[in-house]
């Protein structure tokens, strides 16, 4: 949720299946920053004002990390639809994305810290074997944008679960 040091990230999701041997996973990152209020209007770190001139509508499903019921509360007050989603095993999650093929939306700033993200992720080198990775994330590595996607592609329920063939945006938020 953006508590320093730690960046809140909210990303919009859509994925097109163009019949070929994956479908295609778009990710935007719209917001990465810290230290972001909830409905507080007339505040350059409002959350909920950022979100409306980022062309977040009322109408998108957001998915949100459950550890900050009072700020999800918050988003609902402001119009928004929002479901807290539990977190799952993140090496679960980080093997949900290889049924994708995956492109980075936008050429600007938050394009170039997402594309950074997935582009240098890591996992835990094995102790004892040389060259041998575990399937553990490495530690300390940014993976804010990462962790906004993985909620979206592993929430039990929601309307991402069954992706209909054509553009299919939902927004995220970690």
């Amino acid at each position: 949720w953006g508590f320093s040091p730690a960046p809140l990230a909210f990303v919009r999701m859509w994925i097109r299946d163009n019949g070929t041997e994956l479908p295609s996973l778009y990710i935007k990152l719209l917001v990465y920053d810290t230290n972001l209020s909830v409905n507080t209007h007339n505040s350059p770190r409002n959350l909920t004002d950022i979100l409306n001139t980022r062309g977040v509508s009322k109408q998108h499903l957001i998915l949100a990390d459950s550890e900050d019921p009072r700020a999800i509360n918050d988003l609902r007050q402001g119009g928004f639809s929002v479901v807290a989603v539990k977190k799952t095993s993140v090496e679960t999650s980080i093997r949900s994305f290889h049924d994708y093929t995956i492109y980075v939306v936008d050429n600007g700033k938050y394009g170039d810290i997402m594309f950074n993200e997935l582009n240098n992720y890591m996992f835990k080198l094995h102790p004892r074997k040389d060259n041998e990775y575990l399937e553990v994330p490495a530690p300390d590595q940014p993976d804010h944008g990462i962790d906004a996607c993985r909620y979206v592609l592993l929430s039990e329920g929601s309307r991402w679960r069954n992706p209909v063939k054509n553009k299919k945006t939902i927004d995220a938020k970690s």
